[in-house]
This record gives C-alpha cells, sequence and structure tokens, in this order.
C-alpha cells in the first residue's frame, strides 16, 4: 500500500510539473512576443518623431528672423518665398501638411490652399504650442516639441513644431509639420497576428500538456500494472508455500478434535472442528490464488450446457440457502431457442461455476447480515439469480437486498485481499474478476448504501464451428 501511495504521488507530482512547464512555456513565448510588439512600436514612434523634428528644424532654418517679422506684417513677396519653401518640404517628405501659426493660434501660411485661417486642433495641441512660444532663442531644449498622436477622422496625426523668432529673438510663430502616422496599420497588423499568435501557443500548450498528461498516465498504468503483476507472482509463490504447508497441520488438528469430540462429547472440541473448517476455507482460497487463472483450459461450451449447469448449481444450493433463511429465486430459461441452439462460450466450466457459487455465497451473506441488524424493508433475506441471452452476449444478474456498498468501496473490490467481511480472504472477487476476463468477458457491480446489491458477469457467445477447440 505505501509503494502504491508512493507511485500515486509520484504520479501527481509529474503532472504538476508537467503543466507548470507548459504554463511557463507559453508565458515566456508570449510574453517576448509582446516585448518585441512594444519594441517595434516605440521604434517606429521614434523614427517618425525625429523625421518631424528634423523636418521642422530644417523649415525654421530657411526662413531668417528679417523673414519671419516680414511675413507677420503681411509682405506679399516673403509670404510667396514661404509658401515655395513649405510646398518644396511638403512634397520632398510627404507629410500631410506643412505650415506656420503665430502666438494667436492664426495660420499665417499653409502648404494647403483651403486651410483655415484659425488653427483648429489648437485644444489638442495647445499645451504644445504655448510651450514653444513661451522659449527663447537661448533655450536650446525647446528647439523642437512633437506631440503625442490624435485622431482626426480616420486619420492619426503628429505635428512637431519649432520656434520663430523675430529680430528681438522673441518667438512670435511656430513652424508646424504634420504628417500621418502610416505605420499604425503596420502596428495593427502585427497586433492581430499576435494575438492570433498568442491564442494558438495556448491552445498549442494544452493539446502538448494533455498529449503528456495521457501519455504520463498510460506510462504510469503500464508501470502500476507490471509491478502488480510482479508481485501478485511474488505473493503467490509465497502463499501457495506458506498454504500447502499448514493444510496437514490442519487435517491433523481436525481429526484429532473430531476424535475428543466423539470420546468426551466436549462443546469445546466442536468449536475447535468449526475454527478448523475456517481456516481450511481460507487456506484453499490462498490456493486458489496461487493457481493462476491462466492455467485455466477454455473450451467452446453450448449455451445449451452453460443453462443447465447453472440451474444444476443453483438446485444443489437452494436447500443449503433456505435452511440459513435466504429465500432463493432462480430465473433462468429451461431450453435455448431455436435461434441460440448453435451459439456456444469460449469458458471453462469449473471456473465458471466457480464464479457463480462464489457470487451466490456472498449475495446471501449480504442478505443473512442486513437481516440480522434488521436494517432492510423486507422481513426476509432475498437472493435472485437470472441468466439472460441478448444477441450474443450471455448475461448473469446475482441480486441480494442486503446493505449495499458504498461507491468508495465499489472501487476497491476487486482488488486482492480487500474485504468488508470479518472473517473473509478477500479473494473470492479477486479470483471471479480474474477468471471472468480470462474467459474474455466482464464482471461488474451496481449498488449504492442500503442496497440492493447487483452483480453482472457478461460473456461473449458466437456461433459454434465444428474445428473449434479448446484454449489453454
Amino acid at each position: 500500500m505505501t509503494t502504491q501511495n508512493a507511485n500515486k504521488s509520484s504520479g501527481v507530482d509529474r503532472q504538476v510539473l508537467i503543466i507548470i512547464f507548459a504554463v511557463l512555456l507559453t508565458l515566456a513565448v508570449n510574453i517576448s512576443w509582446w516585448l518585441y510588439y512594444d519594441g517595434a512600436k516605440a521604434q517606429f514612434e521614434s523614427l517618425l518623431d525625429a523625421r518631424l523634428s528634423s523636418l521642422a528644424i530644417s523649415g525654421t532654418a530657411l526662413l531668417s528672423e528679417e523673414d519671419v517679422s516680414a511675413l507677420l506684417d503681411g509682405d506679399v513677396n516673403v509670404y510667396i518665398k514661404t509658401l515655395d519653401y513649405i510646398d518644396h518640404l511638403t512634397v520632398a517628405d510627404s507629410v500631410s501638411e506643412v505650415f506656420i501659426v503665430d502666438q494667436n493660434f492664426r495660420i499665417v501660411v499653409s502648404s494647403q490652399l483651403e486651410s483655415d485661417s484659425i488653427y483648429l486642433l489648437a485644444d489638442l495641441n495647445g499645451a504644445a504650442l504655448d510651450s514653444i512660444f513661451h522659449a527663447d532663442w537661448q533655450d536650446e531644449h525647446l528647439a523642437t516639441i512633437v506631440t503625442q498622436g490624435y485622431q482626426v477622422g480616420a486619420l492619426i496625426l503628429k505635428t512637431a513644431f519649432a520656434p520663430l523668432y523675430d529680430t528681438s529673438g522673441q518667438v512670435v510663430a511656430a513652424m508646424s509639420v504634420e504628417a500621418d502616422v502610416n505605420y499604425t496599420a503596420t502596428l495593427e497588423r502585427l497586433r492581430k497576428n499576435l494575438m492570433l499568435s498568442t491564442a494558438a501557443s495556448v491552445l498549442a500548450a494544452i493539446i502538448f500538456a494533455g498529449l503528456f498528461l495521457l501519455i504520463q498516465r498510460r506510462l504510469a498504468k503500464a508501470e502500476r500494472s507490471v509491478l502488480r503483476a510482479e508481485s501478485e507472482m511474488n505473493l503467490g509463490r509465497m502463499v501457495a508455500v506458506v498454504s500447502h504447508e499448514i493444510k496437514n497441520p490442519l487435517a491433523i488438528l481436525r481429526s484429532a478434535a473430531e476424535r475428543i469430540q466423539k470420546k468426551t462429547e466436549m462443546r469445546e472440541a466442536g468449536f475447535l472442528v468449526d475454527e478448523v473448517d475456517r481456516l481450511d476455507k481460507i487456506v484453499r482460497g490462498y490456493l486458489d490464488f496461487a493457481r493462476s487463472p491462466e492455467r485455466i483450459t477454455l473450451n467452446y461450451t453450448p449455451l445449451e450446457k452453460i443453462l443447465t449447469d447453472l440451474r444444476e448449481m443453483s438446485g444443489q444450493l437452494r436447500p443449503r440457502l433456505q435452511t440459513e433463511g435466504v429465500e432463493f429465486t432462480t430465473i433462468i430459461s429451461p431450453t435455448v431457442d431455436s435461434d441460440n441452439q448453435k451459439l456456444s462460450a469460449l469458458i471453462d466450466s469449473a471456473a465458471l461455476r466457480q464464479v457463480v457459487m462464489n457470487l451466490i455465497l456472498n449475495g446471501a451473506d449480504a442478505a443473512r447480515q442486513a437481516q440480522a441488524q434488521e436494517k432492510t424493508d423486507t422481513a426476509q433475506a432475498e437472493l435472485r439469480l437470472s441468466v439472460t441471452i441478448d444477441g450474443q452476449i450471455l448475461t448473469i444478474h446475482v441480486q441480494d437486498n442486503g446493505l449495499g456498498i458504498t461507491e468508495k468501496l465499489q472501487k476497491r473490490l476487486f482488488e486482492p485481499f480487500y474485504t468488508t467481511k470479518q472473517h473473509g480472504s478477500g479473494l473470492g472477487l479477486y479470483l471471479c474478476k480474474q477468471l471472468v476476463e480470462r474467459m474474455q468477458g466482464e464482471i461488474k457491480v451496481v449498488s449504492s448504501e442500503g442496497g440492493p446489491t447487483r452483480f453482472t458477469v457478461t460473456l461473449p457467445v458466437s456461433v459454434s464451428l465444428a474445428n473449434q477447440t479448446s484454449v489453454n
């Protein structure tokens, strides 16, 4: 049990590590992608800011302080010359608009002939313009100011402002270069691709973790099966040796107890005989466990013979069960109909008899125990055996009206050496499962606390063939 718990704990630890690894890997990949996106966005913005600043400074270099003063005074010649400068600047560098705005937020000259006379975006860019207009010719840190991106209609724009000085050295206007943030479409495509990549990576991580967990569970199951088979083999060898050595002393003890009982009629001698018989039954169970179910001989047995054997066995058990106060009901078809006369099942008749008898005796014990504790709705301990043929499946039901079996106990019911009985060996149901599975069948239990409990054995049947032989 300690080894099983350790293996289970180890399996859980591996599963947790797999999940943590998948989560960390996914996070690392996605964080690196989004850091790359942020870096690309910052680089695009930095390049555009530098380009706009350079153009704004270039524009201010084309105009002297005298030109700026004359332009603000309405000199037409300077206006034409300045318009020619900013037109060439606009075409050469593919910007949206180049214009000059004065301290009253009035556009003095613009590359767009239909431009408004008042700078309508002053509310958005007023802070930047105020910083420009409050600078003087000695303030080198405010050579240019570039705004954050702002949306106008369907466009996202940025504007760079550079101070223009008059002959007195005062900032009287600002050279403004406005451009469309044309990299936003590229960034949007990149962002969408990253979102798809993130979703794909999460899905891939889930699939990877799921496959890894599935493989790990299968490997763990195979490992438990190998360890269990090896343990059972070694345990079987030990049990065979010990049981064989115990049988002879038990036979001598029983014989001696019988002689004492006959000579003295001591009550204790009768108790001794009963206890020896109980020990002998446990020893036989251990020997059955030691004899592997793989050694049974399988033969294609007609359904008619199987039903006949089950009827005979139930008839033999009925008097004993009635004596013990158990009402035993059997529902077995007396004959096989014409459609099923050629059907047979690959079984070992003695093994099937042993399985059904064990289920019947267990059910009788459960029903009697419930009646003894007066915890059932009926006044009679009841047991029912039914055999049905549905298509190519032979189904055997054994149902009792005992106390029932909780769902937790049902999971361990077929484990070796596990029992809920006070004097049980815990091998009966385990051997039943081994024998039924060897006959290519299945055994299940359906129960709940308070009962009833029903064990179901299903065996495949097939059309009998003349050349069918036994299988060892």
